[in-house]
């Protein structure tokens, strides 16, 4: 009966692999007993360590997996798994206690199809389709959840908002489709050259935003002058050096989303007036 199913089956003690079923040696590896040695009897070396996924690294102390897929909601599920080919192939997980023995009963469903279209309407909702980078209604999302941690654990947290200086112009003298790679070559410059812990997304036209998270204003506009000066070096073939003021700001008790980002365009203005390609914080 095991056999019949599309679903991968396992008995195992979560040391080794008691038995698999075809799906198994099909998809993943052709014996159980060749697994078990070249994963040195650690089941859990079959689910690959990513984010989004159930694996070893998330165990707290002394925690076993059982109490790690049992207390995580329904749609957290899922474990990621390579198959023979090495192709990442998402699962959802369930878990059952065998009553004959002190083993588990694994069943993982193949959803990766479902994860593929998810991640496509992801895409859509929250890629801005020209430069490829986060959209604003990204940011908004991470925005509020960070703002809401920054008031609760009394965190750090910045904010600058970037414009590409005289944009009007690369559009009127070259046209809009250079006005296009102008803002695709600048957004690439920055995605590349901000830390991991950065947000950064285009908020519209030619402008963009970066949520520096647990960072003061000091080391914001640190990093602000830095990719600054990476967007300044990176000339575009035919509009040549393109350059953009930072306005900079950091939250201050009992600010709002409102005026965090009055003080970032306070500061974008001073940039703009005090001669552009400068970073100002307010």
């Amino acid at each position: 009966i095991l056999n019949t199913t599309d679903n991968i089956m396992i008995i195992t003690d979560f040391n080794t692999i008691k038995y698999s079923n075809d799906r198994f040696k099909k998809i993943v590896y052709n014996n159980s007993s060749e697994f078990n040695i070249y994963s040195k009897y650690k089941i859990l070396e079959l689910f690959l360590e990513e984010n989004g996924y159930l694996h070893k690294g998330l165990l707290q102390k002394d925690e076993s997996f059982v109490s790690l897929v049992q207390r995580v909601k329904v749609i957290d599920k899922k474990v990621l798994i390579s198959d023979e080919q090495f192709i990442k192939k998402a699962y959802t997980i369930s878990i059952e206690k065998l009553k004959e023995s002190n083993d588990y009963l694994l069943t993982l469903s193949d959803i990766s199809k479902i994860e593929e279209k998810l991640t496509q309407v992801e895409q859509k909702a929250y890629i801005d389709s020209l430069t490829q980078v986060y959209n604003r209604n990204k940011f908004d999302e991470l925005f509020a959840l960070e703002l809401k941690n920054t008031k609760r654990y009394n965190l750090p947290l910045s904010v600058a908002i970037i414009d590409i200086d005289k944009f009007k112009d690369f559009n009127d003298k070259y046209g809009h489709l250079i006005g296009d790679e102008v803002l695709i070559q600048m957004a690439q410059t920055v995605k590349n050259h901000v830390r991991e812990t950065d947000t950064f997304a285009r908020w519209g036209g030619e402008e963009f935003v970066i949520l520096f998270k647990h960072t003061t204003r000091v080391t914001a506009q640190i990093v602000s002058e830095h990719i600054k000066d990476k967007i300044e070096d990176n000339k575009h073939k035919i509009a040549g050096k393109i350059t953009a003021s930072f306005g900079v700001t950091q939250y201050i008790e009992g600010d709002t989303v409102e005026t965090i980002f009055k003080r970032c365009d306070d500061a974008l203005y001073d940039a703009k007036n005090n001669g552009r390609n400068r970073v100002c914080v307010k």
